[in-house]
């Protein structure tokens, strides 16, 4: 019985090992990311930068939560006196791919809408 038992956790530990490797973070979002209308750099844990065509560069730092599904990203750029945020959320398709949405309203919404776009990692 306790041979049965130590088998089932150590089956157990190595089944849901690769489910915790899988983790994303910070480190992940690191580069920079392309899309249609969308140019992202992350250049470190906490500092952004985005240019959207036609606009100017706007620099700022973001903070992240990889524990929920999908991800959450909020990004803030200081706008003369006042702090300008964008709730966003992101889903890694994989190492290079990401899933982006960014949002205009206070809460984040339960998942993505018809407005999702797909950014490329153009460099690390």
């Amino acid at each position: 019985m306790l041979k049965s038992f130590i088998a089932f956790v150590i089956i157990s530990a190595l089944l849901t090992t690769p489910a915790f490797s899988q983790a994303k973070s910070t480190m992940d979002l690191i580069g920079i990311w392309q899309g249609n209308q969308t140019r992202v750099e992350f250049t470190d844990n906490t500092h952004v930068s985005v240019l959207f065509t036609g606009n100017q560069k706007q620099y700022g730092t973001y903070t992240s939560d990889f524990l929920s599904d999908p991800s959450t990203l909020v990004m803030s750029f200081p706008d003369g006196n006042k702090l300008l945020e964008f709730k966003c959320l992101i889903q890694f398709i994989d190492n290079n791919t990401l899933k982006w949405e960014v949002f205009k309203k206070n809460d984040f919404p339960m998942g993505f809408t018809n407005a999702t776009s797909i950014l490329k990692r153009i460099r690390n």
